[in-house]
């Protein structure tokens, strides 16, 4: 009973909040909530976090001064990512700001006092992270200070998951580094408009996610189950990708004496749990596909690799290089600017040829190759949904380039994080490509 404790809390807590949770007389009916403002949205949102960083506590409870001696052993390292992101994002720390969080906080205390007071000044979609900036917006107040720091600590606690579990797949120490390092101080941001509440609600599901990540590497499922589930209810517009990383992961790295039967188990609960949700994705069909001629839907895929260069390539290179191509083409050539549009497109295009090159080319090299396929899973399946619902995209393909050729970047946070932790793994499996990291 002892050894199987863990496995029915989490799916206890699982059937829970797809069931009981999912109803709102339940969830005003809980006596220990009322006095909670937002409680109806935070309790749906909270609970299953809530139970993943449980069990977190009692893990590290009962592995204590194995953990101890790690974080002892690797302190140095450890101090560096804080130092390090610290001082990247310190420049940028007065302009975490923009309209919808000056809305959330207004409202917060335009209908205090009222009877409206439970009405929220930005979206309430379950779907998406707003649950942590509703959580402290009552606790931080008009101390703007307050929510840049908390959004900067929760992009630490990813940069030192990244590097545990960067050390359990490899033992260089350094690259380990490197790697959380790539995700806490990503240029990808500097595409992007960084909002209050998208920094510190869209970061925190993914730490949930690296949490699972760190755990299926670990080889302790449970945990990995019950922070993919909190990821996934938490924010789903973001993580809806998840389940299929997680299920390579478990299929890459599981223990070589687990069976197969058993291992593919295991690795199809992490893309089943994504079905819970099945409704949510009928409801909301990409608006700008074409179900009556897919063949039209071409200018989608454009778009999409479109996204993928722009995900990967930081905007203060991109910036100059489609400057210069919009100078050589349009004063020398006197061509259409047009044509410079379908540069980004083509520059997507060749990264995921070069992806997929490398893992044909160097398929003798099996740990590389895993990390390749995971890192390409979670770049690409992180913007996928996104780009097909046209989320913040340009969808004039004739002007994709304008994009590039403002100083200002132009894009959405959310398109960065995810991302960004994908291209951390790419450059974990191009170190054992080119380092021959053993």
């Amino acid at each position: 009973m002892k050894k199987h404790f863990t496995w029915i809390v989490v799916f206890l807590s699982l059937v829970i909040n797809h069931t009981l949770l999912k109803q709102q007389s339940f969830r005003q009916e809980i006596p220990f909530v009322n006095n909670i403002r937002y409680s109806d949205f935070l309790v749906q949102k909270w609970f299953l976090s809530v139970v993943a960083i449980s069990v977190l506590f009692v893990w590290v409870f009962v592995n204590k001064r194995k953990i101890l001696n790690s974080l002892l052993r690797r302190k140095v390292y450890l101090l560096a990512i804080m130092f390090i992101t610290l001082i990247i994002h310190l420049s940028s720390f007065q302009r975490w700001f923009e309209f919808d969080d000056y809305r959330l906080i207004g409202h917060h205390f335009a209908v205090s006092g009222t009877d409206n007071y439970n009405s929220m000044g930005a979206v309430n979609n379950p779907y998406y992270g707003y649950a942590f900036a509703y959580l402290v917006v009552g606790w931080f107040g008009d101390k703007f200070v307050l929510y840049n720091a908390t959004g900067l600590i929760v992009l630490i606690l990813i940069g030192l998951t990244i590097f545990f579990f960067s050390n359990l797949i490899q033992k260089n120490k350094f690259v380990s580094l490197l790697t959380a390092l790539i995700f806490t101080t990503s240029t990808t941001y500097f595409r992007q408009i960084l909002q209050m509440h998208e920094f510190i609600g869209d970061t925190f599901p993914l730490l949930l996610f690296a949490a699972a990540i760190y755990f299926v590497i670990k080889r302790f499922y449970p945990g990995a189950i019950i922070f993919a589930a909190a990821s996934m209810e938490f924010g789903l517009s973001r993580e809806h990708f998840i389940g299929v990383p997680l299920f390579l992961l478990v299929l890459f790295f599981a223990h070589q004496k687990l069976i197969m039967r058993k291992k593919i188990v295991v690795a199809l609960i992490f893309p089943l749990m994504t079905f819970a949700y099945l409704p949510v994705f009928l409801n909301f069909p990409p608006q700008i596909i074409n179900r009556s001629d897919w063949l039209s839907n071409w200018p989608q895929a454009v778009r999409l690799l479109d996204v993928i260069f722009g995900i990967t390539t930081p905007h203060l290179l991109a910036y100059p290089v489609f400057n210069f191509f919009n100078f050589i083409l349009h004063n020398f050539f006197y061509s259409d600017e047009g044509i410079l549009a379908y540069f980004s497109p083509i520059f997507g295009f060749v990264f995921v040829l070069t992806m997929s090159a490398l893992v044909i080319l160097k398929r003798e090299n099996y740990l590389a190759i895993k990390l390749l396929v995971v890192g390409m899973s979670i770049v690409v399946g992180s913007v996928v949904f996104q780009t097909l619902s046209g989320i913040r995209l340009e969808h004039n393909l004739s002007a994709l380039h304008r994009q590039y050729l403002d100083l200002l970047p132009s894009a959405p946070t959310s398109y960065g994080l995810p991302a960004a932790l994908g291209i951390s793994i790419l450059f974990l499996g191009f170190s054992h490509i080119f380092c021959c990291i053993s």
